[in-house]
């Protein structure tokens, strides 16, 4: 059944959600067979319950790592149990996202690759030991070995893993529905050499910046290199870094920055002479007399004390708002630019009676905010017309919510002092007979590093409210 699904949605032409699908079923098989399947991605490392019942342990759907699997690659796995000193384990080929799975769908749209990569694996079964024995015994396959302290070196196909050197076995046996050497994985995708890379929202003022890439390429590159804005192929004095590669298919860089402002740079790859340009895709590099490409990734260097915006006006489509009751309709206008004497504002209104909720993401922004002082939340009210019990929430990556009652039209909250309350679910769920609201239990302290969304609840005393407000920040 995973072999088909993973093989039947790669073929349509969803090549980025077959691990979702995959990771969906598995999750399912684990709750209808708990204690003898499990998903592994969805485990946390420090899990008591796994090491407790692994002697109970008969099948493994995996991605990722956890505290049985230790996985380099971007693929599924899975483990299944043959007897006590033998298993079977089938790994399928890494999957690269290269676009916007959300994105407008079209067939011209590669959306992810397909790579067989050679990858590293560690496996954590006491039935085998540390130093057990693999063999490939899928079609095609000739590789076998010792593994070291659980550890050894993986392509797509089909493994025996034994504390035997030589168990005594039919590749043809059965195993449930199919058989022991039996693979089955979607094709290789031919991809140009592609560099798939997104920056981080914002820097510090005297800290570094550090630039993550995948290079999603059949044969890797003989280097990847960051390009600054500014440089010249009439200087003498440019400065370029070199990416250092950390995995298959991954590069990273630090550089360090000492100025405010905008840090603007392209990726380069180098492979058998040749060299592509990103973002673009452009051949050449920065450098060469007839280079074509003037886009460039941007990070916005900050100063560490600065006020952070989260919410502010603008013309853009990342403020969210939503009405919880099915008869309401609820609206979002841009009022007017900044000018010297006055601050731009957002207007939403509420028709009908109800509650309303105005929501953004910041994750991208509250993830470089760990180990920094920033700890007030502030919010700025222009105006409110039948309005009541405004509430100021942030989402966790959990789904966990903290928040806190306005009490005037501008009030600061201390990030220690959100206190736990019910998620809120936007968009409903749907069928629409299902709650809004679900308690998710965090037990631990908020920090600020780990807020996903940033909201406001409101409360219509009317059929026609509105709720003029400044922006969201965080000191």
């Amino acid at each position: 059944l995973f072999s088909f699904i993973s093989t039947s949605i790669t073929e349509i032409g969803t090549l980025a959600m077959a691990n979702a699908v995959l990771a969906a079923i598995s999750i399912a098989l684990a709750a209808v067979t708990a204690g003898v399947t499990i998903y592994t991605a969805a485990i946390n490392k420090e899990s008591k319950s796994i090491q407790e019942n692994i002697d109970k342990l008969k099948e493994v759907a995996g991605w990722g790592s956890s505290p049985i699997v230790e996985y380099s690659g971007t693929g599924a796995y899975f483990l299944d149990k043959v007897n006590d000193a033998m298993w079977r384990l089938e790994v399928m080929p890494d999957v690269q996202l290269l676009r916007d799975p959300f994105n407008h769908p079209s067939p011209n749209r590669v959306v992810a690759g397909v790579m067989w990569n050679k990858e590293t694996i560690t496996v954590k079964l006491p039935s085998l030991g540390n130093d057990f024995y693999f063999k490939g015994i899928s079609d095609g396959m000739d590789c076998n070995g010792k593994a070291a302290d659980g550890k050894f070196d993986v392509i797509p196909g089909v493994y025996l893993l034994s504390v035997e050197e030589n168990p005594s076995i039919d590749k043809n046996f059965s195993l449930g529905s199919f058989s022991l050497s039996e693979y089955v994985a979607p094709l290789k995708t031919d991809l140009p050499m592609t560099i798939v890379h997104h920056p981080q929202a914002i820097a510090f003022e005297g800290g570094n910046i550090e630039i993550k890439a995948r290079v999603a390429s059949e044969i890797a590159p003989d280097s990847v290199m960051v390009y600054p804005k500014g440089i010249s192929m009439w200087a003498d004095n440019n400065v370029i870094y070199k990416m250092q590669r950390t995995a298959t298919n991954d590069y990273v860089c630090n550089i360090g920055i000492n100025k405010k402002g905008c840090f603007s740079y392209q990726i380069v790859a180098f492979s058998n002479g040749k060299a592509v340009t990103y973002p673009g895709a452009i051949e050449g590099t920065p450098l060469d007399w007839d280079f074509s490409g003037d886009d460039y990734y941007s990070i916005e260097v900050r100063r560490d004390k600065d006020a952070l915006p989260l919410v502010t006006p603008s013309n853009d489509i990342d403020t969210e708002v939503w009405a919880l009751d099915e008869s309401s309709w609820i609206s979002i206008d841009y009022d007017n630019p900044p000018t010297p004497t006055s601050l731009s504002s957002y207007t939403v209104r509420l028709k009908g009676n109800g509650r309303g909720v105005i929501k953004r993401y910041v994750g991208d922004l509250t993830r470089e905010l760990a180990g920094k002082s920033y700890h007030t939340l502030c919010v700025a009210i222009k105006e409110m017309v039948g309005v009541k019990n405004i509430d100021v929430a942030v989402v966790t990556i959990d789904g966990a919510t903290y928040s806190a009652c306005l009490d005037s039209k501008t009030s600061t909250f201390q990030i220690r002092d959100l206190r736990p309350s019910p998620t809120v679910l936007c968009p409903a769920p749907y069928p629409t007979f299902l709650e809004r609201e679900v308690a998710v239990n965090i037990d631990r302290p908020l920090t600020v590093n780990e807020i996903d969304c940033v909201e406001l609840h409101f409360e219509a005393d009317t059929v026609d409210a509105s709720l003029q407000f400044y922006g969201i920040w965080i000191e």
